[in-house]
């Protein structure tokens, strides 16, 4: 390898973060069955300063909407999961919540999924595995994206 000797000053320019990817402050319940991944999530999304609600499947994230007193901004959901998944809890809420923003999650491509008719085309969806900048901004775009729907309170 020849790397030629630089005789002149070179600019260094700080990056400040990437486009769109700045955290916030909102509240979202995520709905992960494999343990690894739901921790590893929840750890990406605290240190972007969100708070995060955890279920490890559809039966417990239904039971922490029913019993949580605050917002729930966004809920981020595996579309695969045993008992009950992603599509079908997002129903279940849908119907109650309408305006919920939900996010969907998957080992699967987008493609495969809407193929399989488990996830309806136009569905906000990140492919498992991601990296945190692009959860992050996956994250923000889906919360941003809406400017009709707004956080919905749970157990009123």
């Amino acid at each position: 390898v020849y790397l030629p000797q630089v005789n002149e000053q070179i600019a260094v320019h700080a990056v400040e973060g990437h486009p769109n990817s700045r955290g916030g402050q909102e509240v979202i319940l995520v709905v992960e069955d494999e343990e690894g991944v739901r921790q590893l999530i929840r750890d990406l999304l605290e240190e972007s300063g969100y708070t995060i609600l955890i279920a490890k499947n559809g039966q417990e994230a239904l039971s922490i909407c029913a019993n949580y007193k605050g917002n729930i901004d966004l809920v981020l959901t595996d579309v695969v999961m045993p008992e009950m998944g992603g599509p079908e809890l997002a129903g279940h809420l849908k119907a109650q919540y309408p305006t919920l923003k939900v996010l969907f999650t998957s080992g699967y491509t987008n493609h495969a999924i809407v193929r399989n008719g488990e996830l309806e085309s136009g569905a906000s969806f990140i492919q498992k595995p991601f990296t945190m900048t692009n959860l992050i901004r996956k994250v923000r775009e889906v919360l941003n994206g809406d400017s009709k729907a707004l956080s919905v309170r749970f157990a009123t």
